[in-house]
């Protein structure tokens, strides 16, 4: 690093000094930060996973239960006449609008996923 270049300034061994102290000092706010990006990975990948299962899954909810879990997860980012706005057609669209929903941080278990998934289903594409 000192060795930079010979159109450009070497730096001084004070400032060398200063930078190694400095990165030093960061270390451990960079490895938290990164095992803190790691686990809302995680937590992303999970709920995609989660999203597929529930594709897959049979209803047994009580459709009020679903109605409420909706309304709760939904409004958590936004106002619910949004999706109003802009229903989703089918099956595919409610997939698709649940997978940006988790890229945006939603977490929720696999069967309050596939509650949000059957719920929406009834409600905008069995019409």
């Amino acid at each position: 690093m000192a060795n930079r270049s010979a159109f450009v300034a070497p730096i001084e061994d004070d400032d060398q000094w200063r930078v190694t102290a400095d990165l030093i000092a960061i270390s451990p706010t960079l490895q938290k930060t990164a095992q803190l990006e790691r686990q809302q990975q995680q937590a992303t990948d999970q709920a995609r996973l989660a999203v597929l299962d529930a594709l897959s899954e049979e209803s047994g909810a009580d459709p009020q239960e679903a109605k409420e879990l909706f309304e709760f997860l939904c409004t958590q980012c936004h106002n619910l006449e949004e999706v109003e706005a802009w229903p989703p057609e089918d099956d595919e669209e409610i997939r698709e609008l649940v997978e940006r929903i988790v890229d945006n941080c939603l977490e929720a278990s696999e069967y309050e996923m596939a509650q949000l998934m059957r719920h929406m289903n009834e409600r905008y594409v069995s019409k």
